[in-house]
């Protein structure tokens, strides 16, 4: 699977299960076994969609869905 594939896969996952704003997403590991993929593309996946704005990524409490205007 290709890094255009596994966005696009996240992204899906994102929308189809019902994630709102101030959700917290499931570990690293955890999404890493999800899609069957290591967990340095997972937290690249992560970091992209931080950078869209879509997500935040605090320190030692896990990632979250951001509100969207």
């Amino acid at each position: 699977m290709n890094k255009t594939e596994i966005l696009q896969k996240f992204r899906e996952y994102l929308t189809g299960n019902g994630f709102g704003p101030g959700d917290k997403l499931p570990g690293e590991m955890e999404l890493a076994e999800q899609f069957s993929i290591s967990r340095g593309d997972i937290r690249e996946v992560l970091m992209h969609f931080s950078h869209l704005g879509l997500l935040s990524r605090v320190k030692k409490r896990g990632t979250f869905i951001c509100e969207v205007p």
